[in-house]
């Protein structure tokens, strides 16, 4: 296990695609802090800062749909290249090369989120200084727990899939089809005391960003999440024992 998982890590750090994402991460952080000062120009009541402009560094940066892309780059490369076999030839059981690709697009994911949280912070007090904000570490380790359950999703459709576009389409489209779908359920079935909707990955990072947020609200986010990771850690370990190389 930590052979392989050393080779994983390897590779990540060797891959231009992880280097790539983050960058663009990184850009579209600053041209969204650049469009926000311009507007900041036009309204009066506009209030932001450097702590406010971090604690949304996910929604920044367009982090869920960039890692999408990447998480199918990365889990895929073995698969697209044929070098799955030659893994597994030497060895290497299928459950211990799962576990270690989890774990390497899981460090992936936290160095990229750690990263855009810097460059929120430094270019948000750059241009409007420190400021106050409360419970910005809470909102960040609860978008981090959230980005938990949006990985598992990622990395099981890749694992899954395979191929590097047919995956990256699945965890594009899924994500926003989801949300449209389970609107469409709450419209059709007028259910008074559940709503869908509130048992979707995208509702619960909306939940934990909004800093109005009932208790209650980010409790059932946050379970969610937990539930998402669980089950698609668990779906993508089950199908790679089924899935024929």
């Amino acid at each position: 296990m930590g052979t392989i998982l050393k080779f994983e890590l390897y590779k990540l750090f060797r891959q231009k695609s992880f280097y790539i994402c983050t960058a663009v991460m990184a850009a579209l952080t600053v041209i969204g802090a650049l469009i926000s000062k311009i507007a900041s120009k036009m309204v009066d009541s506009f209030d932001m800062n450097g702590l406010k402009y971090m604690a949304s560094a996910a929604g920044n940066s367009e982090f869920v749909l960039i890692f999408s892309i990447f998480t199918a780059l990365l889990i895929c490369d073995d698969f697209a290249h044929d070098t799955i076999k030659n893994i597994i030839c030497k060895g290497y059981g299928r459950t211990n090369i799962c576990i270690s690709k989890y774990i390497t697009s899981l460090v992936a994911m936290t160095i990229m989120y750690v990263s855009m949280i810097i460059v929120s912070f430094l270019i948000g007090t750059a241009f409007w200084g420190i400021g106050s904000e409360d419970k910005v570490a809470s909102r960040l380790i609860l978008q981090f727990i959230v980005l938990l359950g949006y990985h598992a999703f990622f990395f099981a459709v890749s694992l899954v899939i395979g191929k590097t576009g047919g995956a990256i389409s699945v965890n594009i489209i899924v994500p926003m089809m989801g949300g449209l779908i389970f609107t469409i359920a709450d419209s059709l079935l007028k259910l008074d005391n559940i709503s869908f909707s509130d048992y979707w990955i995208e509702n619960a990072m909306s939940v934990v960003t909004d800093v109005s947020s009932s208790t209650s609200a980010i409790t059932v986010a946050v379970i969610v999440a937990i539930v998402y990771a669980i089950v698609f850690f668990s779906a993508g370990l089950f199908m790679n024992k089924r899935k024929q190389f």
